[in-house]
């Protein structure tokens, strides 16, 4: 059982801002939860490592699943519903505003130009994630295999995403059991399932994958969503889509919540509400039901080597998501902010956050001055 290490009023204090003011994605979550946690010697740095190795090791947003694993740490089971509420419910409602100020009927141009502006960065943005992630592979380091086995899974990733969306979750599972049959062979594969329906079963659908197998971090969820938000049930175009994936990208909170903005998309608020309910519930499950064996995980065998497989083919997805986002930059003056967003956040690695403030207000600043067509 988890002890009480720290009384509620600094609990919700703490959570509080990490939910409001928690910008910059997983990274940042995870440094603002270090600073707080760890640098006040309230959580040992070995356990916190080691938690976050674990949760990483989970699919779902490794930074939400961290937070969850936080509030049981310190308060209990109560704790962790209190984290979840805290962490999540900012960014929803936040996604969720600003979807309905940027898409809703009677919208400002002039806000849909800022969003819009914003979008050109987040190529760029999921580029850079993809590149940090290939990195922590090690590449240089691994054996011959496993070198032509990550490749071919990125490979796998990135043309499945651009060319085949549908197939991502099979692509990235496939992957997965693929070397665990390398590391440990079995007899036998499970069946996969088939899921459709009519609107609020297919938003549930896509709301479950997002949530419970986005393996390789939070960008992850770009192709899984786009597929369908775009290709398969038209529920936006793809630069409204685009512009719904940048205001995730400027809300505090775990990048998960942008869900919500395809759910107010697909069916207003209520739906927003209902496909981020369902995108959370797996942390919630995972977190809940195995925050006492989480170190035990980090041990075993055939988790790793499921992530091994289904790690590199998500980051491929990611890059194969920067190219679908770059083609919903179908505005002429779009084009400079991409290219320029792809020096300075991939190359020049300076803040994705600054980039894509500066980018909302040009598009700003060029509907006020010229009357933009969106």
């Amino acid at each position: 059982m988890s002890d009480h290490a720290t009384d509620w009023r600094t609990f919700l204090a703490r959570f509080t801002r990490l939910g409001t003011l928690g910008f910059g994605g997983p990274p940042g979550h995870v440094l603002l939860m270090r600073q707080q946690w760890v640098e006040t010697r309230v959580v040992p740095t070995d356990e916190f490592n080691d938690a976050f190795a674990s949760v990483s090791l989970l699919p779902g947003p490794a930074s939400t699943q961290l937070a969850l694993w936080l509030g049981w740490r310190l308060r209990g089971y109560l704790g962790l519903l209190v984290a979840a509420f805290l962490f999540i419910t900012p960014a929803v409602l936040l996604v969720l505003f600003f979807s309905w100020l940027t898409l809703g009927p009677g919208h400002p141009t002039a806000l849909l130009a800022a969003a819009l502006g914003a979008a050109a960065v987040v190529p760029a943005v999921a580029l850079r994630a993809a590149r940090d992630l290939f990195r922590s592979y090690s590449f240089p380091t691994l054996a011959r295999g496993r070198q032509i086995r990550v490749a071919a899974y990125v490979a796998l990733g990135t043309v499945t995403c651009v060319l085949s969306p549908p197939y991502l979750v099979l692509a990235i599972v496939g992957a997965g059991l693929v070397e665990i049959a390398v590391v440990r062979p079995f007899p036998g594969a499970p069946a996969m399932l088939g899921v459709g329906g009519a609107t609020k079963g297919a938003l549930c659908w896509m709301a479950l994958k997002v949530g419970a197998l986005s393996f390789g971090g939070g960008f992850v969820i770009v192709p899984l969503m786009r597929g369908d938000a775009v290709t398969n049930h038209h529920w936006m175009t793809a630069a409204t889509f685009a512009a719904v994936v940048a205001i995730g990208q400027l809300t505090p909170g775990p990048v998960v919540a942008t869900v919500a903005g395809v759910g107010y998309a697909a069916g207003g608020v209520w739906t927003g509400l209902l496909a981020a309910a369902v995108a959370f519930a797996p942390s919630l499950l995972f977190v809940g039901v195995g925050a006492r064996h989480l170190a035990a995980l980090r041990s075993h065998q055939t988790a790793r080597a499921f992530l091994d497989g289904a790690g590199p083919t998500a980051t491929g997805a990611i890059i194969g998501s920067a190219i679908l986002l770059a083609r919903g930059c179908t505005l002429q003056w779009q084009w400079p902010l991409v290219a320029l967003a792809l020096v300075g956040v991939t190359i020049a690695r300076k803040s994705p956050t600054l980039w894509l403030v500066g980018a909302s207000i040009v598009g700003l600043g060029l509907e006020v001055l010229f009357s933009v067509a969106v």
